[in-house]
């Protein structure tokens, strides 16, 4: 079996929050570490629940450095609470038990993709692209060392805050245009693809038969997500 390693730069955000258990359990996953960004909240509460997820998941070795606050060029994004609620996570969290890494997000992937092996680590971002751009341009020599960068962003058909626009990429354009015209391979996972994979009653009864906290956790988190998304946009199963 390969195993890829990855570098994990997100805003968690419920869903954020799947995507951290769903790379924690995958035998086929190594990660290198955890970036965030604003996007789903504010950096600070991002980054908090970053935190909370990677030791509920059993990842509390993993390193986590913040990101950035605010877009490229544009004003603080407009944090998403009305689906993710204050906390961006639907529960209350606990504060970190450890300190983030000294390194900003952008010079923590600059170093552990210069450290790697070439061609040995996959940037995964699922949330706006402003860590993965700052990152790019503050040393050029990534774009060529870097395996691939999958992104959960865009929207080929329907978009979430426009006809073809999508949250992500919406909260940073200018970013968005740079990760997508470097020279490296950009695989990119719409939001026409996220809205089929849909955690439903049997999905989230699954989460809670487990018995365990992560699965509690899981359970009311989705619950919490298939309630918003329901009042949001009249979904009956919310979307990862």
């Amino acid at each position: 079996m390969t195993v890829e390693n990855i570098l994990l730069d997100c805003d968690p955000g419920l869903d954020d929050a799947a995507a951290i258990f769903l790379a924690a359990g995958s035998p086929r996953i190594h990660v290198l570490g955890i970036t965030t960004v604003a996007g789903n909240q504010t950096i600070e509460r991002v980054t908090k629940n970053a935190f909370f997820v990677a030791k509920m998941a059993g990842m509390g070795d993993v390193p986590i450095a913040k990101g950035s606050a605010r877009p490229l060029l544009r004003p603080q994004v407009q944090v998403c609470s009305e689906i993710h609620g204050e906390t961006g996570l639907g529960v209350p969290v606990a504060e970190p038990e450890r300190d983030p890494d000294p390194r900003p997000a952008a010079q923590f992937i600059v170093d552990v993709v210069m450290r790697e092996p070439e061609k040995s680590v996959t940037l995964v971002a699922t949330g706006p692209l402003t860590n993965v751009a700052l990152a790019a341009r503050l040393e050029p020599k990534i774009v060529e060392r870097v395996k691939q960068v999958v992104l959960m962003g865009g929207a080929c058909h329907t978009g979430n805050v426009g006809p073809a626009m999508e949250f992500n990429i919406e909260n940073d354009p200018e970013a968005a245009h740079i990760v997508f015209n470097e020279p490296w391979q950009v695989v990119m996972v719409g939001l026409d693809l996220t809205y089929q994979a849909r955690a439903d009653k049997s999905v989230r009864d699954a989460f809670k038969a487990i018995g365990t906290p992560a699965g509690g956790f899981m359970y009311q988190t989705l619950e919490t997500f298939a309630e918003n998304y329901k009042a949001w946009r009249g979904f009956d199963a919310p979307p990862l």
